[in-house]
């Protein structure tokens, strides 16, 4: 979902734009809801960094169901007030090592210039990161999971999509210990391509 072009819409102090705001944040928090309960059980204790906040709405499931949840992005897209983030350089993270139980990256890291820097930062400052990636198994499904990504986000330039493959030897590179993966296909509006995979990361 394009961000910036619906923030812009709910700026204006109409009754109109209120009331979209209002529209967006339900059905953000619904669409998000089952990548909250898809990562529930694999979250490590109540303080958890969101990495890549966006729109606030998985923060918010976190934030609903008890968790303390603190965002961090490179810029505030947030639709909540309450759950602004604490912006950053995209770089290195104002935050002490293992400041939080859970760091969470939810189909976040395919937009990153430095994919690696930003996995290691979290690593650093969580005891456990949870990611949810784009991934693709050969040239054709990357080419399928790009075209999805552009059309919903609206960002139609080269992100760096890595195979399932790719991101498992990175974990093993690195020596952190995946505790879990699993990968599934979906179809977004009926025709709308996608292959992502959920990684539990500790150190």
């Amino acid at each position: 979902m394009p961000a910036r072009p619906i923030i812009a819409l709910t700026k204006s102090n109409s009754k109109l734009s209120k009331i979209f705001l209002d529209f967006v944040k339900k059905s953000s928090q619904y669409f998000a809801r089952p990548r909250f309960l898809m990562i529930k059980n694999h979250l490590k204790g109540k303080r958890i960094l969101d990495i890549g906040l966006g729109m606030g709405s998985l923060a918010m499931n976190m934030k609903n169901d008890g968790y303390k949840v603190v965002g961090v992005d490179v810029d505030n897209t947030s639709l909540y007030q309450e759950i602004a983030p604490v912006i950053y350089d995209g770089k290195v993270m104002p935050f002490k090592n293992s400041d939080f139980d859970t760091a969470t990256i939810i189909c976040v890291l395919h937009h990153c210039s430095d994919q690696v820097q930003v996995l290691r930062e979290a690593m650093r400052v969580a005891k456990r990161t949870v990611v949810i990636e784009d991934t693709h198994r050969n040239k054709f499904e990357r080419n399928l999971v790009s075209f999805r990504d552009s059309f919903e986000n609206w960002e139609w330039y080269y992100h760096n999509y890595r195979s399932y493959l790719e991101w498992k030897n990175l974990c093993d590179k690195e020596g952190w210990k995946v505790r879990h993966i699993k990968s599934w296909s979906s179809f977004d509006f009926g025709f709308l391509y996608g292959r992502q995979t959920l990684f539990v990361i500790d150190k």
